[in-house]
């Protein structure tokens, strides 16, 4: 008696259904925040949810947790929409603006200095850390 020779089951890979990519990006970053969230309740400190689940979102992706290719289809169409976001928050600005009108040019003043202020400090420590790495590889 002949043995036929079974062929082996398909090997599961990832699926080339961009909708279905996307769907698992969205829900991974929705896991983030949700985790983020429940920190945020058991942590007594004056830190949103949503940045605590960016730290998630970044233990995860640091300890090869979660792939950034699984993330990235979610994350672009978020970014592209990002704008959106914003409008909420100007529309209730404006609607304060005659309530602070008598503190605009302190605001914008503010706002100038602190904007420069974070340029000037991004800058030096991206430098210091440049040359330190360039000391530590012997450069």
């Amino acid at each position: 008696m002949k043995k036929h020779r079974s062929t082996p089951p398909a090997v599961a890979k990832r699926t080339s259904d961009p909708l279905m990519e996307w769907m698992k990006g969205f829900t991974l970053l929705l896991i983030c925040l949700f985790l983020g969230n429940i920190l945020n309740a058991l942590i007594p400190l004056a830190i949103p949810g949503a940045i605590y689940g960016i730290l998630v979102m970044l233990t995860a992706l640091s300890l090869k947790i979660i792939d950034i290719e699984d993330i990235d289809p979610a994350a672009q169409t978020l970014l592209g929409a990002m704008a959106l976001f914003f409008i909420p928050g100007a529309v209730n600005l404006m609607t304060v603006v005659p309530e602070i009108k008598d503190e605009l040019l302190k605001l914008f003043v503010l706002v100038i200095l602190s904007t420069s202020m974070v340029f000037f400090v991004t800058g030096y420590t991206v430098e210091l850390i440049l040359k330190l790495q360039g000391k530590l590889k012997g450069v």
